[in-house]
């Protein structure tokens, strides 16, 4: 049996070694809503501005995650000027798009345990809660935020 990965960068694709396909439009929509939603419930917390989605940058990570399901790699772009989190979810029967959204939020997010606020230095839940971001075509953020001295006055404590 096959197992389904879902692989998440903007736009997210169900593949398997053989196979992508875009998911519908009504589930993409649900997904890129929750995403959005749970990023600013998050950035509210770190009372940093809430961010808008970004068709441009939906459209960018699009591109990039069929990149990802046609070449069967799985590594950040290397984009310019673009904050990224990636995320895969590997099964045989998937939640509903918006309960994963959540989960893959909710995953990065937590790894602010792992981030000192005294040090100020990466993680990935930094791009969820970096101040100066202002978009998120789901994943993919703009503007770029993880920038080494900047993190002290980027990513603020709960």
């Amino acid at each position: 049996m096959n197992n389904i990965t879902l692989v998440i960068l903007g736009v997210f694709l169900l593949a398997n070694s053989t196979f992508a396909t875009i998911v519908d439009s009504a589930c993409l929509t649900a997904f890129k809503s929750a995403v959005l939603q749970a990023h600013n419930n998050f950035r509210t917390i770190h009372h940093v501005p809430l961010l808008v989605e970004d068709a441009s940058l939906v459209s960018t990570a699009q591109n990039y995650a069929k990149n990802l399901s046609s070449t069967n790699t799985f590594a950040h772009s290397g984009a310019k000027g673009l904050g990224e989190n990636l995320a895969m979810y590997g099964s045989t029967a998937l939640p509903d798009c918006a309960t994963l959204a959540k989960k893959f939020v909710q995953m990065w997010y937590d790894e602010v345990a792992k981030y000192d606020f005294a040090k100020a230095t990466f993680t990935p839940c930094c791009g969820i809660a970096i101040a100066n971001n202002k978009a998120v075509g789901v994943c993919n953020y703009s503007t770029a935020g993880n920038y080494l001295g900047q993190f002290a006055t980027n990513v603020l404590k709960a």
